[in-house]
């Protein structure tokens, strides 16, 4: 019986202490929305990203790239 108890007593403890916070649940809402507005902002730039590629823009391709970029392409030899 005691063992039953002690058992009863730990789940009981444990999903209290498990339980969400409402103030946790705001700062999640609040990343997800964050996230999102970093989702677009990826979509803008890989799109632009496209278009430098499509047009045959080698300035403003290389404007992507950071200094000392190792660019793998697919199939290809590196290009460093």
């Amino acid at each position: 019986m005691l063992r039953r108890t002690l058992s009863a007593i730990i789940v009981v403890t444990l999903a209290i202490a498990c339980a969400p916070d409402e103030e946790l649940a705001e700062t999640a809402a609040e990343e997800a929305t964050a996230t999102e507005t970093e989702v677009q902002a990826i979509r803008g730039l890989f799109r632009a990203y496209v278009e430098t590629v499509n047009t045959g823009d080698i300035e403003a391709w290389l404007a992507f790239f950071t200094e000392g970029v190792v660019y793998m392409p697919p199939n290809e030899p590196t290009i460093i």
